[in-house]
Formats: structure tokens, C-alpha cells, sequence
């Protein structure tokens, strides 16, 4: 990712930018978890985009100021108008003014040399990225002349396909600002650190943002929860679970947090059922409760309403958790009997403590729900064989059962126009959750899926609203999106003799054992995100190839190995695909990974980087666009 040019400075420039790159490793390892929703809901939240409705269609530079100071420690000090006009072009009476003053002021931009701003003039990447540079407290000192790949090495384009030259769209913009709050800045710091907020794991954490900026918690308990609150449900802008919803998909038992200025509401469905244990440190005064051997932090209002009630030691308790994973509300369950389907994501073990003071060992099984809430219950057996499946999970009289479930017969292409799915109606707003046999998942949309022919089996499970059309769905490994893509770069497989039977976990997966006492086992060496890593696996061979491939990791370690399809001699363009010589394109993933090989050795390159350096590549992809296939790596010619 990383280059620089000049003799003299070369010493002192390769120095800043290895430091730099060291501090931006861990953000950039982790950009590609972050999708447009997350930034989205970062920017709305800290005020950094304009409210809705007021802002422009394009990213034009009367936005770039507002986004610019909104990001800076100036946030929230700044009117947008004013009653100063600060150039010939801009009147006082313009709803950006006092952004523009004071991001001209503040060196992030400046007039034209006829004096005017031009606030309506769409934005490319090249001042967008100088803007941010600035705004971060680097000038010509720290980078010269080679802006662009010092903005690379900050991880400020990081999931970016974007040129100096290409005029960027809103949303390249934000998640442009998103890389650049998470950046360091020239004071050695992350810059979201500069508006009183923290980052963890590359990640802006929202729970901080949130906690200062709204009011809540709420429970909903009925269709009229806003009631007082203030809110405008018009104009109302929902997330549910860190997604964009509705106030009609809201549920009983949500827990919501708002901001009446934003008109904003955040609402979380994340549940956590078990035995209640104990309460710390006292009944009375409770300020963690332990539920089947776990122990939550409460909220204020959670450990009032828990020293007020008379849930008894023993009985089955719903903790309904807020964004900051405290317990944020509590049901109890003793009269309740209910089934819930869902996709297990983890079984897991755990030492409890029984009523008499014994510990015990336990177990617990954690369910997605296809509106998205995690939900955690414990169980009498391990369930580890169910993780990857959908099951049907039923609660009468304290007792818990799980069974597995079958997939649905609904499949055929989707039209995210016409809103179909083979012969079934889907609603607008509907929630798509793609899941994966290690239990991964992640919400994916209609725009991904246009077009994409899903195949029989595929969808695991669907629920439809009033109208009879399909509101929430899980789907199978459809896009591919949540496995990683990698290149093998070395293969040492062990294999018991070809007369002993074999057996399959996977598409390439062979986990027979020997009755010749052979063991199988498999080391692999790989490439993944530009960086060296290996894998030993156990009791079973990934039939593994050198060269580009899907991975797919169980417990942090290689579960399976997919060989990517190839062609040669494609050209790469700026929006986003290749083309074969016969004309034929190809889509890039957001995240797709290109490399410059030489000796055995594979470097990471920017678009821009490639594009300058390079004129053809080979390009790897996991399966045909219209089975939701995209082009994962690039290896230059």
C-alpha cells in the first residue's frame, strides 16, 4: 500500500510512512468488516452528515466543508448559516456558510482564484483526499507532492475505489470521512479522539456515541412507545439491531435509545434467556446479575427495577441488552411457552454454579433470529454439531428443546425492481440475513441480489407481513461475500492410503480416517489481505491448490479451501469491474484484494496504484454474477 518518492526526504518519508502503516495495520485489517450501513449510522450519529433532507444529491463542496469541520474539534461549535457571507458566491443566507468560513479559515479548503467557493461543484477524489490530509494536520511537509498514496498509507482509502481525477459519489464520501476518523492524525492520535469519542479494533464505537447523544432506554410494549417522547414519526430515521428500519418494524420488547434533535431512534433486540443465579453484590442492590453461569452488568434502571421486583433465584429470566451489552430491561419467562427459528451461530460450554454453591458444567446455544436479535439460552447437551444450522428451538415449563429445520422450496432469480423473488412478492424494506456453515452471518440487500438467480435450497427460512409479502428471509451462501479470499501459497497434505474409505465435511473436504493407522492432517500457507499466515488442520485434508482461493475459517482456524475461476489478460476500470478481451465484464467485489507478484511474493496494491502501475491482470472470481459471483482478487500482468 505504501510508496514514496525524492531522494533527500526518502529516509525521513519511508520512516513517517512505516510508522504511519504500523499504526493503520489494525484499521485496515479491519475496513473490510465495516459495510456502508455501519459508516452511514457513524456519521448520522456524530452530525457529520447534513440532517435528512438538507442535504445535496451529489457530494458537492458546500457538503465537503459541513462533513469537514462536523469531523474536526470544532463539531457542533459551527451554525451552518450565518451573517457573514464568506465568498462573492456564497451568501450568508446559504444553509452551509458558516461551514465554509470556517473550513476556509481552518486550511481544509479554499477559493478558486477568482474568489468564488463554488459551493454546488461535485467533489473528485483527488481534493476530497487533500481536504481530509488537512484536516487530519498534514500539509506538503509530511507527503510533498504524492498526496494520494500518503492518504493510502493512512488507511484513508481503505474499501475505496476511487481516483484522484473521478468525481466520488455521497456514499464514497462518507465512508471516505469514516476511514479518516479512524486514521491517525499528525498529532499521533485516532482523529475520532478529537471529538471526544474512542475506537476499538479499527472500529468507531457507537455504543460511546450513543450514550451520549440519546435518551433511553425505552421497552416497547406497544405500538405507541414514542409517545411523549418528542419524536417526529414522519420523518422518523430508524435503525434496528445497527440496520435501516422502519417504526412499523419495531417489536415489543426492543430496546430503544433516541435523539430528538436527529429525530433519530436506535432500537436493539438483543436477548440473553437463562437460569438466574445470583445478583451481586447483593439482592437488594444489585449491579450484575448471573444468568446460567454468565454474568451482565445492569443499567441504573435495570438494577431498580430488579431490586423492586420479586423474581426468585432459580426461575428463567429474558435480559434484554442494550448497544453497551448491559442489561438495559428483564423479563421473567416462568409463565412463557414459545418456539423461536433461528440460525445457530455458536454452542458453547461453561461452569456454572448450582443453587447449592456446586459448580457445574454446562451449555448454551446462541441463535440469529431472522429479525436479526441474537439470543442465548442454556440447554442440557452441546449442541456444537448444530452451529451452521437452522433449528427450531421450543421453551415450555423450563424446558428446551432443539431440532433442526428444513430448508423452504422457494427459489428462483430476484428483481429487486419489480421486488419478486421467483413467483413471491418481497416487501421494500425486507431484511435479507446471509448465513454460513461456520456460523458467520450479515445482512445483504436487494441491490446486491438483483438479478442473482438463487438457487433451490438456498432460502432457509422466510416470514411475510400483512400484505403476504416477504419481510425477513434467511439465505444460504448466496453472495459469498463473508468468506475470505486468499492465495494458497504453499500445500502439505497428508493422506491415509487410497484403499481406506473416505467421508466429506465440505465442498473439498476429506475427513476419513485410516485403517492403516494413517492420520490425516494438512498445513497451508496463504496470502490474505496482503498478509502472510498459516493454518494446521487435523483429522482432515482441504484438498487444498496453490494459487487464489475462497477460505473459509471455523474457530479462528482454515475449515475449507474453494479454488477461484481465472481470466487472463482483463483491464481494470475505475468503476468498479474488468473486462476480458472479449468484452465480457466482470463486477469487483467491495472488498476485492489486488496484488503485484514477484518471486513468490504477493504486495497489496491500491486501484489507483495498480491502475499507474499496470495495464492487464488476471482476474479470480468465486462463481458467475447471476449466482451472486464477483471478481475477489486481481493479479497483475
Amino acid at each position: 500500500m505504501i510508496f514514496f518518492k525524492r531522494i533527500f526526504k526518502m529516509m525521513l518519508m519511508a520512516l513517517v510512512v512505516a510508522v504511519l502503516a504500523g499504526l493503520a495495520l489494525t484499521n485496515s485489517a479491519q475496513a473490510a468488516t465495516i459495510n456502508d450501513i455501519t459508516v452511514n449510522q457513524a456519521l448520522q450519529a456524530l452530525e457529520i452528515l447534513p440532517p435528512a433532507g438538507q442535504g445535496s444529491a451529489i457530494f458537492d463542496r458546500a457538503t465537503c466543508a459541513r462533513m469537514l469541520v462536523q469531523s474536526s474539534a470544532a463539531r457542533n461549535t459551527i451554525s451552518g448559516s450565518g451573517s457573514i457571507s464568506p465568498f462573492a458566491d456564497v451568501s450568508f443566507r446559504h444553509p452551509a456558510a458558516g461551514y465554509i468560513r470556517a473550513a476556509s479559515q481552518a486550511g481544509y479548503m479554499s477559493a478558486y482564484a477568482d474568489g468564488n467557493f463554488q459551493p454546488a461543484e461535485p467533489v473528485n477524489g483527488g481534493v476530497a483526499a487533500r481536504a481530509v490530509l488537512a484536516l487530519l494536520g498534514y500539509g506538503r511537509e509530511q507527503y510533498d507532492v504524492d498526496y494520494w498514496q500518503f492518504a493510502s498509507s493512512l488507511g484513508l482509502l481503505d474499501n475505496l475505489n476511487i481516483s484522484s481525477t473521478m468525481n466520488i459519489s455521497q456514499q464514497q464520501a462518507n465512508r471516505l470521512f469514516y476511514n479518516a476518523l479512524r486514521a491517525t492524525n499528525a498529532a499521533g492520535h485516532p482523529q475520532i479522539e478529537a471529538l471526544g469519542f474512542t475506537i476499538t479494533n479499527g472500529v468507531i464505537d457507537m455504543q460511546g456515541i450513543i450514550s451520549k447523544a440519546a435518551s433511553g432506554p425505552l421497552t416497547i410494549t406497544n405500538a405507541t412507545w414514542y409517545k411523549g417522547t418528542g419524536l417526529q414519526t414522519a420523518s422518523l430515521t430508524v435503525y434496528r439491531n445497527d440496520s435501516p428500519s422502519t417504526l412499523a418494524a419495531l417489536q415489543n420488547y426492543d430496546v430503544v435509545y433516541y435523539n430528538v434533535g436527529m429525530n433519530t431512534a436506535w432500537a436493539y433486540s438483543n436477548k440473553i434467556s437463562g437460569v438466574f443465579k445470583s445478583a451481586l453484590p447483593s439482592r437488594l442492590s444489585p449491579v450484575s446479575v448471573n444468568i446460567s453461569g454468565m454474568s451482565y452488568d445492569l443499567s441504573e434502571a435495570a438494577a431498580s427495577k430488579l431490586a423492586a421486583s420479586s423474581a426468585e433465584y432459580g426461575e428463567t429470566l429474558i435480559l434484554l441488552l442494550g448497544p453497551d451489552g448491559k442489561v438495559a430491561d428483564f423479563l421473567r419467562q416462568n409463565s412463557l411457552a414459545f418456539d423461536v427459528t433461528g440460525f445457530v451461530i455458536a454452542a458453547d460450554k461453561f461452569v456454572g454454579t448450582d443453587d447449592a454453591g456446586q459448580e457445574y458444567n454446562g451449555y448454551t446455544v446462541t441463535l440469529i433470529t431472522v429479525d436479526g436479535s441474537e439470543l442465548t439460552y442454556e440447554v442440557r447437551r452441546n449442541y456444537s454439531n448444530m452451529v451452521g444450522k437452522l433449528v427450531k428451538l421450543s421453551y415450555n415449563s423450563g424446558e428446551i428443546g432443539v431440532t433442526t429445520r428444513l430448508a423452504t422450496n422457494l427459489y428462483g432469480p430476484l428483481d429487486a425492481t419489480n421486488l419478486t423473488l421467483g413467483d413471491m412478492k418481497l416487501a421494500p424494506d425486507v431484511r435479507i440475513l446471509e448465513v454460513y456453515a461456520n456460523g458467520a452471518y450479515d445482512n445483504t440487500y436487494l441491490s446486491r441480489l438483483d438479478g442473482v438467480s438463487i438457487g433451490e435450497g438456498k432460502v432457509l427460512y422466510y416470514t411475510k407481513n400483512a400484505d403476504g409479502a416477504i419481510n425477513a428471509m434467511f439465505i444460504y451462501g448466496v453472495t459469498g461475500d463473508l468468506l475470505q479470499y486468499g492465495i494458497i501459497t504453499a500445500v502439505n497434505e497428508s493422506k491415509p492410503s487410497a484403499s481406506d474409505s473416505q467421508s466429506s465435511s465440505g465442498d473439498n473436504t476429506d475427513t476419513s480416517g485410516s485403517s492403516g493407522g494413517g492420520t490425516l492432517s494438512g498445513f497451508y500457507s496463504y496470502v490474505l489481505d496482503g498478509k502472510n499466515g498459516s493454518s494446521n488442520v487435523n483429522g482432515a485434508v482441504l484438498n487444498g491448490q496453490k494459487g487464489p482461493a475462497a477460505l473459509m475459517f471455523k474457530n479462528g482456524q482454515l475449515d475449507s479451501v474453494k479454488a477461484l475461476e481465472e481470466v487472463k489478460k482483463v483491464k481494470l476500470y475505475e468503476a468498479g469491474y474488468v473486462l476480458d478481451s472479449a468484452g465480457n465484464r466482470y463486477l469487483l467485489a467491495a472488498n476485492t484484494s489486488i496484488y503485484q507478484a514477484s518471486g513468490g511474493e504477493y504486495k497489496l496494491l491500491s486501484q489507483q496504484q495498480a491502475m499507474d502501475l499496470h495495464t492487464t491482470f488476471t482476474a479470480y472470481y468465486d462463481k458467475p454474477q447471476n449466482e451472486g459471483g464477483r471478481v475477489r482478487i486481481l493479479i497483475a500482468d
